[in-house]
């Protein structure tokens, strides 16, 4: 399997082993598990570590799980898929969480939630919020070419200088650049596409039944938003797939690792440099749903 899938228990009670070794005291029935049975495999390419997620914080669950990812490599995975991922050691299988696809198809995504909503995508207005780091000038190079409306929203407008002559030579599409989510472009946008850390002002200045599409995983400001605001369409993840078959971003990721060359020089060389040819190199994905804190979200009913 080219794909390693690595999860934990619940709880410890769910541990597979042998009666006897319940009836042992805790400390020598933690020792057994460790020495003879750490891992199990409970499906083709799914491995599930005998401890709960506390546990995996542990020194010594550390060690099973680089065990784990070791013996996975030796037998020829390409990459892990882990909801702790985080968490895990780095540095032998890269894992595949979504977020090196999200910025490839931001607009896409923003454009399905808008059609949802009763909204051409054509006719938007788009904001890029800047987080200072890679993603956000991934989502810029891969903007498609129907997008005729854009801002950025960021507190290091000198840097953006570039951008905006690019878009204006290659598309004739003047761009915004501004550092107040009170600024008339921002209160006005339809799809906003973050790839900034905190800002929770944003909430109570998002435009009604606008989409909100959060790329870099900021966590409770993205959940905040929809709590406030369910008119927005806020959400952290995408679906891949048809609706029938939809898969959420990780595995979409992980296959694209694995399949496609130009995808995985991007994955490992991260910037604005790769992404066209990456993207090209996906062909027709597009997003087809939502997710937010890893449940899916519902798409918002049409406005007015």
């Amino acid at each position: 399997m080219e794909i390693i899938n690595i999860i934990c228990l619940r709880q410890k009670s769910q541990r597979h082993r042998p009666k006897w070794v319940g009836k042992l005291p805790e400390s020598l029935a933690e020792k057994w598990q460790l020495k003879y049975c750490p891992w199990v495999e409970t499906a083709e390419g799914c491995w599930c570590l005998q401890t709960d997620r506390n546990g995996c914080f542990l020194p010594p669950w550390r060690e099973k799980a680089k065990g784990l990812l070791e013996q996975a490599a030796t037998n020829g995975a390409k990459i892990a898929l882990s909801p702790m991922a985080a968490d895990l050691p780095q540095d032998i299988l890269p894992f595949a969480t979504g977020r090196k696809l999200y910025p490839l198809f931001g607009a896409e995504g923003a454009a399905t939630g808008l059609e949802a909503m009763g909204k051409q995508p054509e006719g938007a207005s788009f904001v890029v919020a800047d987080g200072g780091s890679w993603e956000t000038e991934a989502v810029l190079a891969a903007l498609p070419s129907w997008v005729n409306r854009l801002g950025i929203l960021t507190d290091r407008q000198p840097f953006f200088l570039s951008w905006q002559e690019r878009f204006l030579e290659e598309r004739g599409l003047v761009v915004e650049v501004f550092s107040s989510v009170g600024y008339g472009v921002f209160r006005e946008a339809d799809a906003v596409l973050s790839c900034a850390k905190g800002k929770g002002a944003m909430a109570y200045a998002l435009a009604e039944g606008a989409v909100f599409l959060d790329l870099v995983d900021n966590g409770t400001v993205t959940e905040n938003i929809a709590l406030r605001r369910p008119d927005v369409l806020a959400a952290d993840g995408f679906f891949f797939g048809i609706p029938k078959e939809m898969e959420a971003g990780a595995l979409t990721e992980a296959r694209a690792y694995c399949e496609k060359e130009m995808f995985r020089a991007y994955f490992n060389a991260l910037g604005a440099e790769k992404v066209a040819e990456a993207k090209a190199d996906l062909g027709q994905l597009c997003p087809v749903g939502f997710l937010l804190g890893g449940k899916r979200r519902k798409i918002p009913k049409k406005q007015g």
